[in-house]
């Protein structure tokens, strides 16, 4: 699997820049505000909640049965009988088929379709919380780095 730290510590790093850009104006920010702007705005986040909601689609087909199937055939048919005598005409076919259900199939497939979802949710709240610690990680380093930046300024 892909690993995902490395588009978000550059998404991170350039929210930080931009937070020193703005220094000058002395625009404070907490780091909870960031954290909730960050997972507001990151685009891989919108695209899980894409797929939880596609697998959320496939979850109500999942209860539903089969659509029956219908096909038709015609053909020239063509009867003789020893040579004497022949007679032509069209011979057809109809079919309708119908997949079985056993008892507890579909109940079985909306278990499996609702557990999936769950999964999927339970896996976008990890990266949600993933994403918000290594952002009030690198907040608070950013802090601390500026913190010890005016110390020295102060002392020199």
């Amino acid at each position: 699997m892909k690993s995902i730290f490395p588009t978000t510590a550059f998404s991170i790093c350039l929210i930080l820049s931009g937070l020193h850009a703005a220094d000058a104006v002395r625009i404070k920010t907490s780091v909870d505000n960031l954290a909730a702007q960050a997972i507001a705005n990151n685009p891989e986040i919108d695209f899980l909640e894409g797929e939880i909601a596609a697998a959320k689609g496939g979850r109500r087909t999942a209860g539903q049965l089969s659509i029956p199937t219908t096909s038709v055939q015609g053909a020239p048919k063509r009867i003789g009988f020893d040579g004497a005598g022949s007679d032509n005409g069209v011979a057809w076919s109809l079919s309708v088929a119908q997949t079985f259900e056993w008892p507890g199939r579909l109940a079985l497939r909306k278990a499996i379709a609702d557990q999936q979802i769950d999964l999927a949710n339970l896996g976008l709240d990890e990266f949600r919380a993933a994403l918000a610690a290594r952002l009030r990680t690198l907040a608070f380093r950013y802090q601390a780095a500026e913190r010890n930046e005016e110390a020295a300024l102060a002392a020199a």
